[in-house]
């Protein structure tokens, strides 16, 4: 069978994804996703039919092993991300996929921000610039001595288009030093 017409057979009629977890059929025998499946709420009625759901779900085990020994390019499982790869190559990219959530660098926030906003909600959010190329300005001898100091210090740098956040962070008279990606 085609790659693509096996595609569309074997995506969850919901999200319209190819499924990588488990798959569900409600008492019909109609397949749903399991992060479908989860969103259901009241009774778990199935989208298509209206017909309900075994406790717990029946598995669509076939479909699930269709899926696994296929050669078909999966989705990013991040929220945005239309990106679709190989097998063997989806997870690399959902570690650094730009739609990936990450915590927010100041540690007072304690927000989860996409990756690709994060430059913007610290300039939102903390008004600190997003670049700052020469770190030895922030290393003052007031900023290293004064107990007052706010103490964020932040910039980006951008390395073989990987970018680095160094953060630097003074709190009650200690500084702490971390690198995101």
């Amino acid at each position: 069978m085609e790659a693509g017409k096996l595609k569309t057979y074997l995506e969850c009629p919901v999200c319209l994804l190819l499924p990588r977890s488990r798959i569900f059929s409600c008492v019909n025998s109609h397949q749903i996703c399991e992060s479908c499946h989860s969103k259901l709420v009241g009774a778990k009625q199935c989208p298509q039919g209206g017909c309900g759901f075994d406790q717990p779900p029946r598995r669509a085990r076939v479909f699930e092993a269709m899926i696994e020994n296929s050669n078909l390019d999966l989705n990013c499982n991040r929220p945005g991300c239309n990106v679709e790869l190989k097998k063997g190559c989806i997870e690399a990219h959902e570690l650094k996929c730009i739609y990936r959530t990450v915590p927010c660098p100041v540690v007072d926030c304690q927000k989860e921000i996409l990756f690709k906003n994060l430059d913007m909600h610290k300039s939102n959010h903390f008004m600190f610039p997003a670049f700052m190329p020469d770190v030895a300005y922030f290393f003052s001898e007031e900023c290293l001595t004064d107990n007052n100091h706010s103490g964020f210090i932040s910039y980006t740098c951008k390395k073989d288009e990987v970018e680095f956040y160094p953060v630097f962070v003074k709190k009650n008279g200690l500084w702490y030093f971390w690198v995101s990606i």
